[in-house]
């Protein structure tokens, strides 16, 4: 058995919750009269701040806080205006010359096998398939760290 006193911190680990002490702090608080008094000023203690009213403001504090808020901004913006220009271009510089070429591509690609070419095919769009979801986990990446 314990001679000497338990903590304060063991006395309101007790209080709180039983189950979590060991054996040897139990008996000890159960055969103590003093530790025994200081638990049952601890369990008041608790149950007293745990029975008082949540605090109200005075005030809506939503309200100062709403009007403290940067104004948001409209769904149009210059950044995608510029996505979309560049999208545009980017398509147009593309299918412009395969338009032009057509003649030359077709006879470009008569000698090669249609597996070959379906080979290539399939792994540039492959490739492009995982550079875009590359591409769309940092920029979710970066909108989380911005949020």
């Amino acid at each position: 058995m314990t001679t000497k006193h338990l903590s304060e911190e063991e006395l309101q680990q007790y209080s709180i919750d039983k189950s979590s002490c060991d054996i040897e702090a139990s008996s000890h608080i159960q055969s103590c009269a003093s530790c025994k008094a200081n638990v049952e000023a601890y369990r008041q203690l608790f149950t007293v701040i745990h029975d008082q009213p949540k605090q109200v403001f005075g005030f809506d504090l939503s309200n100062l806080v709403l009007k403290q808020l940067p104004e948001s901004k409209s769904k149009f913006s210059v950044n995608s205006v510029f996505v979309f220009l560049t999208v545009l271009a980017a398509a147009f510089s593309i299918s412009i010359p395969v338009y032009l070429f057509r003649k030359y591509l077709s006879a470009l690609f008569e000698g090669a096998l249609s597996m070959t070419i379906y080979l290539i095919v399939i792994t540039a769009i492959v490739i492009l398939v995982f550079q875009s979801m590359e591409m769309y986990r940092k920029y979710q990446k970066q909108m989380s760290i911005l949020n």
